[in-house]
């Protein structure tokens, strides 16, 4: 039960969490509440470290900034005790099962031996009451091992079906654990990995991909203009429209902020290059509305660059080419898709 003490204590944290996030200019929304919770009251270290060290060096104290720490620290860390409980629940069910096959072979045993015995006892008698007495025996250890069994394998029957809902919830979690909160695609984390196991698959294949580096033209002024709803809103539609242009087979990941990363695998250059430009001119083609009141927001544009898979790449290798090539787009009035073949060029030029 929660004391008085604790409960002040509480509202003092509460109130301190609020008071600091509006002096960072920070709006107090749930997500940055617990960020700024975890971080006052130690819940989460490496929270804290990240935070420390961007107040340390007197950087800005961001919404982007807060949401990826929500992502990468809180809803991990909900994910992970989520499969943690799972995998302990699992266990315990595999600890049941262990111990209802023992018992199941136990009973098995056990009717063995007995049969065996009253078996040798008919052999070796000719008296009708014995024989009698041997069948009836007989017969209930048959019926009470039937009993046994019937129980043991329902038993078994639900020790099953709930492993099998317990390992749904793990690999539910697993996939939320790759998943972008706000925006429903990959996650960072996810897109590391795909881009580690790309990198292999293309090693033993010989088989290029391409890398697209995704950022939205001007999302600080949207946000500045329209408030962090109508930012987020921005995200979703490019996040849904990246998904749309791509195959399936694609991993369309939010990199961090208003950037966002698509591998393509078994794609060159120019299949990066078209695929980009077709993302490009569908997310031109929407117009933004505000629902509430009616207010046409206007158009967003992406600028892209486009990396292709070198032998020697490393993912932090092919990534800076493609942040290369998306730099040379911005650089050059943003809306545009240019390739790290085309960076190559300009600086032979």
């Amino acid at each position: 039960m929660t004391t008085e003490a604790e409960t002040a204590q509480g509202m003092t944290i509460a109130a301190r969490v609020v008071a600091e996030l509006c002096g960072h200019g920070i709006q107090p929304n749930p997500h940055a509440f617990a960020v700024w919770h975890a971080h006052l009251t130690g819940s989460d270290a490496a929270l804290s470290a990240a935070l420390k060290n961007q107040l340390d060096q007197r950087l800005p104290i961001t919404t982007e900034l807060i949401e990826e720490l929500h992502e990468n620290h809180i809803l991990s860390g909900r994910a992970l005790r989520v499969a943690e409980r799972s995998s302990r629940a699992i266990m315990m069910e595999i600890d049941g099962i262990v111990e209802l096959i023992r018992l199941s072979l136990g009973s098995s045993s056990t009717y063995s031996t007995t049969l065996s015995n009253l078996l040798g006892d008919m052999v070796s008698t000719n008296d009708p009451l014995a024989l009698k007495e041997i069948v009836s025996t007989l017969v209930k250890a048959t019926e009470d091992t039937r009993s046994l069994n019937t129980q043991l394998e329902k038993g078994l029957r639900t020790a099953r079906t709930e492993v099998d809902e317990l390992r749904k919830v793990l690999e539910d979690t697993r996939v939320e654990a790759l998943k972008d909160a706000l925006t429903g695609i990959s996650n960072r984390k996810h897109f590391e990995q795909a881009l580690q196991a790309a990198i292999e698959s293309a090693g033993s294949t010989r088989r290029p991909f391409s890398l697209l580096m995704v950022d939205i033209d001007h999302f600080k002024q949207f946000n500045d203009q329209h408030g962090h709803l109508t930012g987020d809103k921005v995200l979703r539609v490019v996040a849904q429209a990246l998904r749309e242009k791509f195959p399936a087979r694609a991993t369309v990941a939010r990199y961090g902020g208003e950037e966002f990363a698509i591998i393509l695998p078994d794609g060159d250059t120019m299949a990066g290059w078209v695929g980009a430009e077709a993302a490009r001119q569908s997310i031109l083609a929407r117009e933004l509305v505000k629902r509430s009141t009616g207010e046409k927001i206007g158009r967003i544009t992406i600028s892209v660059g486009v990396g292709t898979w070198k032998r020697s790449d490393t993912g932090l290798s092919l990534i800076a080419r493609a942040d290369a090539a998306l730099l040379r787009a911005k650089r050059s009035g943003r809306n545009r898709t240019v390739t790290e073949d085309q960076v190559a060029e300009s600086a032979v030029a």
